[in-house]
């Protein structure tokens, strides 16, 4: 997770998570996905950022960012999907995320 809710996710099930992760872990849940880490906070520098230095320790290749402001990236990532910020993550969101993961996990197996 590496959104500003991330300050509200202590676990992946966590009993301490924040509601509005627990509601989201529910969601995921029922689609077979799950929240398993967060990103460092690097003060003054873009989510983009926050991110390689997450996957530079974490050599993870099969993820998907969830994120609602374009603006904190200067290039094209197909691991990137954006939302609407005004509507959430919203049920449509989640079958084009399955979508993404399956030719994620295709293109690295």
């Amino acid at each position: 997770m590496t959104s500003s809710w991330r300050v509200g996710f202590i676990g992946t099930g966590d009993v301490a998570n924040a509601p509005y992760i627990k509601e989201i872990e529910k969601i995921f849940a029922d689609y077979g996905l799950k929240i398993y880490d967060k990103t460092p906070v690097l003060k003054g520098r873009p989510r983009e950022k926050e991110i390689e230095r997450f996957l530079y320790f974490h050599k993870n290749r099969n993820y998907i960012v969830i994120d609602g402001d374009p603006d904190e990236y200067t290039k094209a990532n197909e691991h990137v999907y954006f939302i609407d910020p005004k509507m959430g993550f919203a049920k449509d969101d989640v079958k084009k995320v399955e979508k993404m993961m399956k030719r994620i996990d295709k293109k690295s197996a």
